[in-house]
């Protein structure tokens, strides 16, 4: 994923594994990229949170979502 992609958001709604809600938030084009500093548990370790993605999307808004909330349509380099 980079800056400029075409993308579908399909918001995952709370924490079951699997999901037992989602959203279709529609496609967008991915604006930014920022990387999460990972957590520290005392008990549990090292806790990756992964990539927020800032997405424009087609009917107007711009939003955050989490990376695994993201399916690549289409980069902006054609592939």
């Amino acid at each position: 994923m980079k800056v400029g992609d075409l993308v579908k958001v399909v918001q995952e709604l709370g924490c079951h594994i699997p999901a037992k809600l989602t959203r279709d938030r529609g496609l967008g084009v991915i604006t930014e990229i920022e990387e999460r500093e990972s957590l520290l548990h005392p008990v549990v370790g090292e806790i990756n949170l992964g990539s927020s993605v800032i997405v424009a999307l087609s009917y107007g808004p711009v939003e955050r979502f989490h990376e695994k909330d993201i399916v690549r349509i289409y980069d902006h380099e054609g592939r």
